[in-house]
Formats: C-alpha cells, structure tokens, sequence
C-alpha cells in the first residue's frame, strides 16, 4: 500500500476473538499490520488516538461510548479505494460499521 490519501475506517465488535480474527485476516489481505489496530474497552488512549488521527471529536465520541459499552474496535488506515475490502474483512468477522450519527446524517 502506498502512502497516499488515507482514510480511518472503523469496524466494531462485541467479542476480542471477533476484533482479533478481523485484524488478522486484513494484515494476511495485505493490509500493513501498522495501518490495523485493535482498540479494547477501556484502553487509555483507544479513542483519543482516532480523534488525532483525523477521526471527527463527534465521531470520537460515538467510538468511545461503543467502548464504553464493552466493545472493541478494529481501526483501518487505507486508500478510499481499499475500503471496501475492509468492510468486507469487517463483515466476514462478525462486526458492524457504525457510522456516528452526524456523520451519517451529513452534520458533521
């Protein structure tokens, strides 16, 4: 993957097992093991990280209330063309994209 344009994608999950086999199978699709990361419930830091790498301080938010919640996140920096694929990867695993509302909703 080169290192242009890149965009976080943000997949959540309600088991470990689910947020680990995801993060796996993406780094074997070819996804640099630098650009996937596994957030944990709790973890000091998880979602402050996504807020300063360019996630919206709304959309920080919203991650952190699914953490909050006791749900991990797998976090995907990519080209906007290789998003599909990690929705894919996502899917394949058990895990959702939740999009915050406002983003979603084009408020944000």
């Amino acid at each position: 993957m080169s290192t242009g344009e890149r965009r976080s994608v943000v997949g959540v999950f309600d088991l470990c097992e689910r947020a680990e086999r995801a993060a796996a199978q993406l780094v074997s699709d070819g996804y640099g093991a630098e650009h996937v990361r596994v957030v944990e419930p709790g973890a000091p830091g998880g979602v402050a990280d996504l807020v300063a790498g360019g996630t919206t301080a709304e959309a920080g938010t919203y991650y952190a209330s699914e953490t909050t919640a006791g749900r991990w996140l797998v976090v995907v920096s990519c080209r906007p063309e290789l998003v599909a694929g990690v929705l894919s990867a996502f899917g394949r695993n058990c895990g959702s994209l939740c999009i915050p509302p406002a983003v979603r909703d084009g408020t944000a």
